[in-house]
């Protein structure tokens, strides 16, 4: 476990440069901005638009859209079934695309006799599907914030996935919003150690140091063997130590 924190730890770190930050914040803009621009266009075309229209091919529209469809569905079970991240990044894709093809079947197909089997079809057989890939993504997205809650030392309970910050770059121990200006580094985040644990091992590395210092025989190899032991001891003393301070400073 040590040594995956550690990794996640150095590969965050590569996301903290301040140029990186301000590319993420102009492309969240950009984005924003065209969503904006999408309202008056949208406007538009419901303005403009004929409300009959002949497609040249039919059978390629929903063919092409059923084997994206697929293709998603597929790649979400395997995903799923090796346990992969990218699992909840397909569920909600491919949530997405079920509530697509509900909406146009069933738009497409009203006033058709054959409109009623759009209606079952959506009711009982996309709709459903979509919802529970939405509910797989939200468990998955949820446990791994809980997870991360813990492993940065933060007290309570953990956030919601619609108030949680990125994690990647920056986190606040404390759970709050990321736009705050208190914010900490992800790699000053080690696992929090409890405090009564802690004042337990502590006694223990002293009552080591203590005993290291009066034991030996006075010879040069025994009081090498001496000083590397208590140069062990003080080290993971500090790392005690510190873990300390960072739940301290966590809970406030």
């Amino acid at each position: 476990m040590a040594e995956s924190v550690g990794e996640t730890a150095t590969s965050h770190r590569r996301g903290l440069h301040p140029h990186r930050l301000a590319v993420n914040r102009y492309l969240a803009l950009l984005v924003g901005l065209v969503a904006a621009g999408l309202v008056p266009w949208t406007v538009f075309l419901a303005l403009t638009l004929p409300k009959r229209y002949d497609v040249h091919d039919w059978t390629l529209l929903w063919t092409g859209f059923d084997v994206l469809l697929c293709l998603v569905l597929a790649e979400f079970a395997r995903s799923a079934w090796m346990r992969r991240q990218v699992a909840v990044a397909t569920a909600i894709v491919a949530g997405t695309l079920l509530v697509c093809d509900a909406w146009f079947d069933f738009v497409t197909s009203w006033g058709n006799p054959d409109h009623w089997v759009s209606i079952v079809t959506a009711v009982f057989g996309e709709l459903p599907l979509a919802a529970f890939m939405f509910w797989i993504a939200y468990r998955v997205m949820t446990r791994a914030v809980a997870a991360f809650h813990a492993l940065s030392g933060a007290e309570g309970m953990p956030p919601s996935i619609f108030h949680a910050p990125l994690m990647t770059g920056v986190v606040d121990p404390r759970g709050s919003a990321a736009a705050s200006g208190d914010r900490t580094p992800i790699q000053t985040l080690p696992i929090a150690v409890p405090e009564s644990s802690a004042v337990t091992i502590m006694s223990d590395l002293h009552s080591a140091l203590e005993s290291i210092g009066s034991s030996g025989d006075g010879s040069s190899s025994d009081k090498g063997d001496i000083t590397k032991a208590r140069q062990a001891v003080e080290r993971a003393l500090t790392e005690v130590q510190q873990a300390c301070r960072f739940s301290g400073s966590a809970a406030t």
